[in-house]
């Protein structure tokens, strides 16, 4: 009951600091991530990091695009381009050997694509220069500032989103704050809750409505997401 009362407080203590919503939920996540199994940990800093690894990696892309852009425009035939667009090394390690011992460029773009799935348009937009003798470096410039457009979207809409994601965790903490509170007023909420029928039926309902409320947050943000 002690360390119940002690946990409960300090998240009031911390949700009222005058900070940041971002900076509260990694101060709250700190002690959460403390008290994990290791394997557990190792696993949710995998996901994390392969989840910038993934962004990092298409920031390259696009400026390797760009680059390739460039070089196309300056007059490089398409396979020197290739080799020569700056970046190329990490985004398309295998259409870039395949340029350098005269292979099939498309089709090492398309096993490319399989960490980066921007690359399946480039290595269509390499088919159609090829076959239909469509100018290449147009249509990679167009797929660049694509490309671009829609990660300067993503951030935009992930700036949005920011307020409404914390508002939601936040709200989700508030039945917590409530019986902070109450504790810290000289009430026995969580005795209440939990040797009572009535409070049983509460504690039930409440959970229920907390976890619908949150699913149903979350999914309207994620509707925003893949509507835009």
């Amino acid at each position: 009951m002690t360390i119940a009362v002690a946990a409960l407080a300090a998240v009031t203590v911390l949700l009222l600091l005058p900070v940041s919503s971002s900076a509260r939920l990694h101060r709250l996540a700190l002690p959460v991530a403390a008290s994990m199994p290791t394997d557990l940990r190792r696993l949710v800093s995998g996901v994390r990091g392969g989840a910038r690894h993934r962004q990092h990696l298409l920031e390259q892309a696009i400026d390797a695009l760009a680059s390739l852009t460039a070089e196309l425009e300056a007059g490089q035939p398409p396979d020197r381009a290739l080799q020569f667009a700056t970046g190329g090394e990490a985004v398309w390690p295998i259409a870039l050997s395949a340029a350098r011992m005269g292979g099939d460029i498309p089709a090492a773009l398309e096993a490319d694509a399989r960490l980066l799935p921007l690359l399946r348009q480039v290595a269509a937009c390499w088919r159609l220069g090829g076959t239909a003798g469509a100018s290449l470096g147009p249509s990679i410039a167009r797929l660049a500032t694509a490309a671009r457009q829609g990660e300067e979207l993503q951030a935009v809409l992930a700036a949005e989103l920011a307020s409404p994601r914390a508002t939601m965790r936040m709200l989700s903490l508030l039945p917590l704050i409530g019986i902070a509170l109450g504790v810290l007023l000289g009430a026995d909420p969580l005795g209440w809750l939990l040797r009572t029928p009535a409070g049983w039926a509460c504690l039930v309902a409440g959970l229920a409505l907390n976890a619908v409320g949150a699913w149903w947050s979350h999914r309207l943000v994620v509707t925003v997401e893949r509507r835009l």
